[in-house]
């Protein structure tokens, strides 16, 4: 009885293999130079305030003119996520956000993407993007209610809050 495939046919998986973490390392690393390069765009414009015409235009008491200062609440609105004990868990294709990244995959849902969560207890200031169906955790807050603007730019003040 034969336990594994013959050493060839096990040389041409492993190629396929390596070629697809090859792949996959190639794109976080995409990923990865994206995110900086938006995290620094949003710190170009809205920290630093050097925005497309910024030489132009007029400030008022620190921010440019037409702007206003708001308070975080009527940004967006965090709300703390669902407890999931671990003995719970069952095995499915939906993410289990905690506070830093994804614990494990369960079978059922409880937000709909896209979902922006940051830590509440442990890990505190981690953010995360998750774009598809998931159960944010008990360790969690997660953007309840985007008040219209773009989940992004949530994402990236929430980052810059750290």
């Amino acid at each position: 009885m034969q336990v594994a495939p013959p050493k060839r046919t096990q040389d041409k998986i492993a190629g396929i293999l390596s070629a697809y973490d090859d792949l996959i390392e190639n794109n976080k690393r995409r990923i990865a130079l994206l995110e900086n390069m938006a995290e620094e765009l949003y710190r170009e414009w809205f920290v630093r305030f050097r925005f497309p015409g910024w030489r132009e235009a007029k400030f008022e008491k620190g921010i440019p003119k037409g702007w206003e200062n708001k308070r975080f609440d009527d940004f967006c609105t965090l709300q703390r996520g669902y407890d999931l004990p671990d003995a719970d868990i069952e095995p499915g294709d939906f993410p289990v956000v905690a506070s830093t990244s994804i614990k494990a995959f369960h079978k059922e849902f409880k937000v709909k993407p896209p979902i922006v969560a940051t830590g509440r207890s442990g890990s505190l200031g981690t953010v995360q993007f998750i774009q598809k169906q998931a159960w944010p955790l008990n360790t969690c807050l997660f953007v309840k209610d985007f008040k219209g603007n773009s989940p992004y730019l949530v994402y990236f003040i929430l980052k810059a809050m750290r």
